[in-house]
């Protein structure tokens, strides 16, 4: 019900309103019926045991629910591997982005290992730079 309320005080529906529903006990709440019947609010249910009656609504969520979802996934990569580890810089890493970082990191510990030239303090100086 309140989910119903903060819908009708932010589209401000005309008189007649139609909402559809299957016939849980939430719907069917005697606060919620007389709350349609004070809004001008006409309740459409389905019939009891009939899901197809909302084919086509629940048609839409589904593939509502699949967009978002992959819409989010995406969102949360490029945010995660784009901006976050690639443009994004942190102090704690010297003013260097996570990747430039971590490639300072590892490519100074490669550099020492392979040529054994490179003091560690030198590879240090290296990554703040």
């Amino acid at each position: 019900m309140q989910a119903l309320i903060i819908a009708m005080k932010q589209q401000k529906p005309a008189k007649g309103l139609i909402p559809h529903s299957d016939q849980g006990s939430q719907f069917t709440l005697k606060e919620l019926v007389r709350f349609c019947d004070e809004n001008f609010i006409q309740q459409s249910m389905n019939r009891a045991g009939c899901p197809y009656d909302n084919a086509p609504m629940e048609r839409y969520f589904n593939i509502f629910e699949f967009e978002t979802e992959q819409t989010l996934d995406t969102a949360v990569a490029e945010f995660a591997y784009g901006w976050h580890k690639r443009i994004r810089t942190d102090p704690y890493n010297d003013g260097k982005t996570p990747a430039a970082a971590r490639v300072a990191y590892y490519l100074c510990d490669d550099v020492t290992i392979l040529l054994d030239q490179v003091s560690q303090s030198q590879c240090n100086h290296l990554q703040h730079h």
